[in-house]
């Protein structure tokens, strides 16, 4: 969890860096506004596929194609171990 924040706040530069700032912003308060709905779905919904098998297809990496963002190899490196220590815990 506290990684999901500092990946939250790399995201948030990138997109004011790329111009998307507007259309993040956009997607928090559509997350705001609909989060009972997405609740209420997601505990409807049945899970077909298993958590373990789902980290198959899981990518840790942030692909800055436009930019070289500063730290984002440290970032890379920090997230690749988190998420090994995460697929340990499926």
């Amino acid at each position: 969890f506290p990684i999901f924040v500092v990946n939250e706040m790399v995201i948030v530069f990138y997109s004011f860096i790329t111009g998307w700032l507007d259309a993040k912003i956009r997607s928090y308060l559509y997350l705001i506004l609909y989060i009972g709905n997405i609740a209420r779905t997601r505990k409807k919904t049945h899970r077909i596929v298993k958590g373990n098998e789902l980290t198959r297809y899981i990518d840790y990496k942030f692909n800055f194609f436009e930019i070289k963002i500063l730290g984002a190899k440290l970032l890379d490196m920090i997230n690749g171990l988190y998420w090994n220590i995460a697929k340990l815990m499926i």
